[in-house]
């Protein structure tokens, strides 16, 4: 099945390249997002009775000519084409479409665990990234290299405000940084307050004072919640309930940030093995119970939760937000 393309211009041979290997791994080699794109350009079956035009690869085309008496209405071509034209920008070659060359990304928390997993993606992807931790870089054994990391606690607000004031241009922001307290010491009063505004007041906190930056992308925010925000968890109080408010936070944002063109979704990870889980770990009773009950039979990785993060931040999630994905191997709908 193939199509006929008409360019208008030289400076297209990109696209008619791309386009060539588009069509040629309909449907095994490509997100079956971009599927239902490729079966749309696709609907005139033959050289003869499919023209469509391209522009250059700046340029929103979306003009279907008429051939042999067919024509494809100007408003679906306009949407089947302006899709085609975000992979033909981003040098897509029937391969990874995540490419975050010329993005730049924070992530708080990204010093260790699943936020050093998602910076270092974005990293890989060719994003310039600025990770967030506590403690001096020194101090941890961590995949930082070619990061930009700065020493901040985001429960603070005098240092929120200042890291804000710090950044340039921002293109996708991540709140993960987070912290629980075990033995019970959620009850206490101190310790409740101290864990929601690190684990949901500092997103709040700095996607408001980072809004006009990432409008002019316009951006993406996305916020790390977890499993643990749609059951109860007897010990943590202020982990579950901060949790959950980060489910509802991102909707809110949604709809607040939605007229400046700004994404924001979530992500809810399941059992992760990092240092915040690894008593549960290295228990063999409670390692077992947690392998059983998820169906596809293994703890989560940080890079698991990285890739999702990494498609919400892209144009295949382009049409996405208020959403919070679980990414949780089943754990959370089955009962063991």
């Amino acid at each position: 099945m193939s199509a006929c393309v008409t360019f208008r211009s030289s400076a297209a041979c990109a696209e008619r390249a791309a386009l060539a290997r588009f069509m040629d791994r309909i449907p095994t080699r490509i997100p079956t997002a971009t599927t239902t794109v490729a079966a749309a350009l696709m609907i005139e079956p033959n050289a003869d009775t499919a023209a469509i035009s391209i522009s250059t690869t700046r340029d929103y085309i979306g003009e279907a000519r008429e051939t042999k008496g067919r024509h494809l209405p100007r408003t679906a071509a306009s949407t089947r084409m302006e899709s085609f034209d975000v992979l033909a920008r981003k040098g897509w070659d029937g391969g990874d479409v995540l490419d975050f060359s010329g993005y730049s990304v924070l992530v708080t928390g990204g010093s260790s665990g699943i936020g050093n997993a998602i910076a270092a993606a974005f990293r890989d992807a060719g994003a310039e990234v600025t990770a967030t931790g506590t403690r001096a870089r020194g101090d941890y054994d961590s995949d930082l290299e070619g990061i930009d990391f700065r020493t901040v606690d985001v429960g603070d607000d005098g240092q929120t405000r200042a890291l804000a004031a710090s950044l340039g241009r921002l293109d996708v922001l991540v709140n993960n940084a987070g912290m629980v307290r075990y033995r019970r010491a959620e009850y206490e009063p101190e310790t409740f307050r101290r864990v929601l505004d690190v684990n949901l007041t500092a997103g709040l906190h700095l996607a408001a004072l980072l809004r006009p930056r990432l409008a002019r992308r316009p951006g993406s925010v996305i916020n790390l919640s977890s499993m643990t925000a749609f059951f109860g968890s007897q010990g943590n109080p202020a982990y579950g309930a901060s949790k959950a408010g980060v489910v509802q936070l991102t909707r809110t944002l949604a709809v607040a940030f939605g007229g400046d063109g700004i994404r924001v979704n979530a992500v809810a990870p399941g059992y992760v093995h990092t240092q915040m889980t690894d008593r549960f770990k290295r228990n063999p009773e409670a390692d077992a119970g947690i392998v059983a009950r998820t169906p596809l039979g293994r703890w989560g990785t940080a890079e698991d939760q990285a890739k999702v993060a990494l498609f919400l931040a892209s144009d295949l999630a382009g049409f996405v937000t208020g959403q919070t994905i679980t990414v949780d191997g089943g754990f959370g709908c089955s009962l063991g």
